[in-house]
């Protein structure tokens, strides 16, 4: 049976497993908010028996008694654990029946508590190795260092002293919010806005607020430039009422679009592109066109050609009186058939038009396919900034590493250890050389 010390070893162990990001220099609210994002993680996997628990394990530990109060209002208020007694208390007449529950009482409170510290010692040590020394070293005690500094205790420092939720520090967050519909991570338009949704409800209790009217602006105006719909689609949207122009039935027009769009994708196989049809499809009408105007202006030169010149002839043949009336006609035809061949010249101009305008959309639409080079590199150069931060000074190279975090590692270890690269360098240069000989 596992000992309560050998469960606060392990819950500290799986947390200390899983290192938060480190944060070089002085924190702002945002890279707070994402370091307490990360100590989330661990708080809710902890299962505890405490009634103001429930199904968020620890997290109250994080947020704070107030804030956990008034994210879950019909919970029972937070209440800082306390180390139980070794062994219960009961009457000394009491019966067998009450002294077991008594027990089991104990030592499930026990059992509790070596997770609350577990968690703490890991949370704890895992928040300090995220920060320089700096902003945290006023939490020591000259006697016990950081053994009764609690997870909270860290944020509310971070937020006093060095961190303050000031005017920039909102405009970072509410910019940072309103950021925009993040397709090419291929998030979902439901996804989008639900993010808005519960960002706006997040920061409302902080103080920071993002007005509904700012919020719908914003979900519009992505769902306008993304080019997922069409115009016409766009031109129902905006032709209601102005009374049902609201961001709920926004919200239930736009994503009833996107999935029947996404019914008739996999029905018929063909991807739906923002104008209604696809790049291939296009061109196949584009190409079509072209044809039927080619041939229609070929058949009616011909046929033009063929019947004057032909009732000219028969005229000429069997009436020479009427040579003048012959000559007056072909001069007649000669006009008719230059207004035919500039009404071709004309034609031909805008069929090298459609195609030049079919040629850009198909350019555009190779531009933004996922898999295109230029797509490809933005993927890349936005995966390499998700690293910032990760750089540890002794950070060893990885091969399983993808593409982008090996170009993050050597910019980072040439940039940081330059003496340490020198060497690197060398050494494998000597083995390329040995490998050629």
């Amino acid at each position: 049976m596992t000992s309560y010390h050998d469960l606060e070893k392990q819950v500290y162990e799986d947390i200390r497993a899983t290192p938060f990001t480190r944060i070089h220099g002085r924190p702002t609210w945002r890279a707070k908010e994402r370091l307490l994002k990360e100590a989330k993680g661990p708080a809710l996997k902890q299962r505890v028996s405490y009634e103001w628990a429930g199904q968020y394990g620890l997290l109250a530990e994080l947020i704070g008694a107030a804030r956990y109060g008034l994210d879950n209002p019909a919970m029972p208020a937070y209440v800082a654990p306390a180390q139980p007694a070794n062994t219960p208390n009961f009457a000394n007449n009491a019966s067998a029946a009450v002294i077991k529950a008594a027990t089991d009482a104990n030592n499930l409170e026990k059992r509790d508590w070596a997770v609350i510290c577990g968690f703490r010692r890991g949370v704890g040590e895992n928040i300090r190795d995220a920060l320089d020394l700096e902003f945290y070293s006023a939490l020591e005690n000259e006697d016990y260092g950081y053994l009764n500094v609690l997870p909270r205790s860290y944020f509310v420092h971070l937020e006093q002293e060095y961190c303050p939720l000031d005017v920039i520090a909102i405009d970072d967050i509410k910019s940072h919010a309103l950021r925009g519909w993040e397709r090419n991570t291929n998030e979902r338009l439901s996804k989008f806005a639900t993010r808005l949704d519960q960002s706006q409800t997040r920061l409302a209790a902080d103080g920071i607020h993002i007005t509904n009217e700012e919020k719908f602006r914003h979900y519009l105006s992505q769902v306008y430039s993304s080019g997922v719909f069409s115009n016409e689609t766009i031109t129902q949207w905006t032709e209601r009422e102005i009374a049902q122009q609201t961001y709920a039935n926004a919200r239930t027009f736009f994503e009833g679009k996107q999935r029947g769009m996404e019914t008739v994708e996999r029905l018929t196989g063909r991807s739906t592109a923002g104008a209604g049809y696809s790049t291939a499809a296009a061109a196949l009408e584009l190409q079509e066109v072209t044809a039927s105007i080619k041939n229609a202006i070929s058949e009616t030169v011909a046929a033009a050609i063929e019947e004057k010149m032909g009732a000219g002839r028969v005229d000429a043949a069997t009436d020479g009186a009427n040579v003048n009336r012959m000559i007056n006609d072909y001069a007649a035809q000669k006009k008719e058939i230059a207004d035919l061949s500039d009404a071709v010249l004309s034609l031909t101009k805008e069929i090298r038009a459609l195609k030049n305008a079919q040629r850009k959309a198909t350019d555009a639409d190779e531009q933004n396919a996922p898999s295109s080079p230029a797509n490809k590199r933005k993927r890349e150069r936005k995966e390499r900034k998700t690293y910032e931060g990760e750089w540890t000074d002794g950070l060893e190279y990885d091969r399983s590493w993808t593409k982008p975090k090996r170009d993050w590692f050597f910019a980072e270890f040439r940039k940081r250890e330059p003496a340490r690269w020198k060497k690197w360098r060398a050494e494998n240069l000597k083995a390329q050389l040995a490998a050629l000989e």
